[in-house]
């Protein structure tokens, strides 16, 4: 049976504020869509967007109708006039009770009439199949990307309209039908979704054979691109995810929507569709530029908070649908969706500095510079976040939030180890250990947080950026473990990175995205450093030396976390006797390898080469730089990072 979707907050929360998200941004009110201002280097190459250079890009073609052709294209007759196209006084009030007002409909009349229907319009699906699947989208995927805008699909799924296509539901059910439990009887027959996918496929062909793109073959295709990398094939969803973009480009989607809304006549919600659309473009983006280590195609900055206007969704209760494993007495609380939408947004104009920094050469002056100019924008916008997004009594949680807000916190620990993990080879030495400080700080954060997690959800629900962030955090255990000076950080490092690679290789069989970090960790352990030829040593791990998994344990949502990463109050791992981890502990200091259970499902190859070419089977191992001073990274590019000797404020 289906959750009533009209429920509001009424839940009590010691961690829960009724605020929305609006973080400070250096955008005006007049230009909130324009370049980033920051002064930095790395940010300079933004595209301009200013008040006259708008319309230079927009004209009216032959029929009459909106081209979005700069002025060397060969459409452009000249640039388009705003005189006439004044906006009316205050729009923004009216526009807000508009939006609000689509949830008591989408409530009480679309939702009946999907139910009602006997299959989901031509895509072969029955409806109770569809809403089921639609469920699990709404609730464990939506949230992240935020790339439809609910009410508006649900209305023209009910009646038949234009944001609503077959391409795009076909999308979202090949999506969300990979996190289906296994012993869902209602929805027997669709397995991980590889048939939606393939009838997704062709209508791409007629989606693509339009004069213009359409809003659903962009979202579908940013869909589809998440799903396909999920899956190990990266290639194939980089692609897709760059059709999207081109997509949005060619219909205007790059440009100021509040301007151009003049020029089109879009309604209120029409404006919020294509706002939301491209802050989740921005967002899809850096997410698969972090995880395969290539530049963000989209520079341009997201909405800030103030322009995404419907915020209705944040008092919805969230709630765990389609998932036995977590417990009944798991307490509803506010889903906070915009808000963490809008907060995921602003975190990654950071990652786009970080990003165009890490991919440019730059002196080592300024390289420290802006390395202490993104360190600090960091702490900024974690210090601006609301409190109800926020993870940090982890010992005093009984649950874990929901898991939007979950990956919102583990990303930012995740960036501070990224900014950090290149001078952890520097020849500065008490730059070298402050940076590793740092990183294993945040580290033990990630592990937390996903303990209580793990505890409170099911590992088949677990995304795509969930696991590069716990790989991330495995990646600084593998230098603590050859760096740690007593015999206790030694096993608390083994402990956090055996949990790490059990969680991974658990994940692995449903998202094989993030099979190939296992094989890059265990290679971490087996050599140390990468080579200075790009390639790795290669130290053989006898099979029989190899620790055995231990015994999975029920799930619980009651179990309080200690804060301390995987570990039980005994010290051993998650399902270990006490004695048990000691012994492989103390092994480790010959053979690190011997944390990790053997390999009996192909998880990893011992042939996987790594060049400077991602194969599509999960995150790129040079992601993000390994070394400076010399030492180059494992693409064998000869590139190297300059130490940070003047960085006294990068702490």
């Amino acid at each position: 049976m289906r959750e009533p979707e009209n429920e509001t907050s009424r839940s009590p929360s010691t961690n829960q504020r009724h605020e929305t998200y609006t973080p400070q941004t250096n955008a005006t009110s007049d230009s909130t869509h324009g370049p980033s201002n920051d002064g930095s280097r790395a940010t300079a190459t933004t595209e301009p967007d200013g008040e006259g250079s708008l319309w230079f890009q927009v004209g009216i073609g032959e029929d009459g109708a909106v081209i979005y052709n700069g002025p060397t294209s060969r459409f452009h007759a000249g640039a388009l006039e705003e005189d006439n196209l004044n906006e009316a006084s205050d729009p923004i009030r009216g526009h807000i009770e508009t939006l609000q007002s689509q949830y008591a409909l989408m409530d009480s009349v679309w939702l009946p009439l999907i139910a009602a229907k006997p299959g989901m319009n031509g895509t072969g699906v029955d409806a109770t199949t569809g809403m089921a699947l639609l469920d699990i989208y709404w609730s464990w995927l939506h949230p992240l990307h935020s790339c439809v805008y609910r009410p508006i699909l649900m209305m023209d799924l009910a009646l038949g309209g234009p944001y609503c296509s077959d391409f795009l539901l076909l999308c979202i059910f090949g999506l969300a039908a990979r996190h289906l439990p296994e012993e869902a009887s209602d929805t027997s027959g669709v397995s991980k979704g590889e048939r939606f996918i393939a009838r997704a496929r062709e209508l791409l062909l007629q989606e693509m054979a339009a004069t213009k793109p359409a809003i659903p073959t962009i979202q579908g295709l940013l869909i589809l691109g998440g799903r396909q990398c999920a899956t190990g094939q990266s290639s194939e969803g980089w692609l897709y995810t760059g059709m999207a973009i081109r997509m949005m480009k060619d219909i205007g989607l790059h440009l100021d929507i509040t301007k151009l809304s003049r020029l089109e006549r879009w309604t209120p919600a029409e404006i919020e569709t294509r706002k939301r659309l491209y802050n989740s473009a921005y967002i899809w983006d850096k997410t698969l530029s972090l995880a395969l280590g290539r530049p963000p195609s989209l520079t341009r900055r997201p909405y800030p908070a103030q322009e995404i206007l419907d915020k209705v969704d944040d008092q919805r209760l969230w709630k765990p649908v389609h998932a036995t494993e977590v417990s009944e007495n798991y307490v509803l609380l506010p889903s906070w969706t915009t808000s963490t939408f809008c907060a995921f947004c602003h975190l990654h104009e950071i990652t786009t500095s970080m990003m165009l920094l890490f991919s440019s050469l730059t002196k080592n002056d300024e390289f420290a510079s802006q390395i202490a100019d993104i360190d600090s924008r960091i702490h900024q916008w974690y210090d601006s976040m609301p409190a109800a997004l926020k993870i940090e009594d982890i010992s005093g949680l009984r649950q874990s939030p929901p898991p939007h807000i979950v990956s919102l916190n583990l990303l930012y620990h995740a960036l501070h180890i990224l900014l950090r993990r290149p001078y952890l080879s520097s020849s500065d030495k008490d730059l070298k250990e402050r940076s590793m400080k740092v990183c294993i700080e945040h580290s033990k954060k990630i592990h937390a947080i996903h303990s209580l997690y793990s505890q409170t959800f099911p590992h088949r629900l677990m995304t795509y950026q969930v696991s590069y962030c716990i790989y991330t955090a495995a990646t600084v255990e593998t230098e603590e473990l050859k760096r740690a000076t007593t015999q206790q950080d030694r096993e608390d490092a083994a402990a956090r990175l055996a949990a790490a690679f059990r969680i991974l290789q658990k994940e692995a069989s449903h998202t094989p995205g993030s099979g190939r970090s296992l094989d890059t960790i265990r290679r971490l352990l087996s050599t140390g450093q990468p080579s200075r030829n790009g390639g790795h040593e290669k130290t053989p791990m006898p099979r029989n030396q190899l620790q055995q998994p231990s015994q999975r344990q029920p799930r619980t949502t009651n179990t309080e976390s200690n804060g301390s990463g995987y570990a039980n109050g005994n010290g051993g791992l998650l399902g270990s006797a006490p004695g048990q981890f000691s012994a492989s502990a103390d092994s480790s200091a010959t053979n690190n390898n011997s944390l990790f259970p053997p390999n009996d499902g192909g998880v990893w190859s011992d042939d996987i080469g790594y060049g400077g070419t991602d194969t599509g089977a999960g995150f790129h191992p040079d992601a993000f730089p390994w070394g400076v001073a010399g030492l180059s990274t494992f693409s064998g590019a000869g590139m190297l990072w300059p130490s940070l000797s003047n960085a006294e404020s990068f702490q």
